[in-house]
């Protein structure tokens, strides 16, 4: 026998900080991986789009083993510029 839920206790804010910190670190883990950067090894610091309360910071730099978190605006975020080949054209 399980207790009805209270909706009245359930925190939207709370979920969805959480679920954009576990994203975070999942895509960071994934880099590492792919970097073949390994957890033990720290890193100086990583960017991220997302503002985030000082404990979630925490937990991503306690995860991910980074010294320090920096975040930037849409506007800041790095294009691909493309080149075309003018031999092949």
């Amino acid at each position: 026998m399980f207790p009805k839920v209270n909706k009245s206790f359930i925190l939207n804010s709370l979920n969805s900080s959480f679920d954009k910190t576990a994203k975070l670190i999942n895509l960071g883990l994934a880099s590492r991986e792919k970097s073949k950067i390994r957890v033990r090894q720290p890193l100086s610091s990583i960017k991220i789009s997302e503002i985030l309360d000082d404990y979630y910071i925490e937990m991503i730099k306690e995860e991910l083993n980074v010294k320090t978190v920096t975040t930037f605006s849409e506007q800041e975020m790095p294009k691909r510029i493309c080149k075309p080949n003018a031999r092949l054209i």
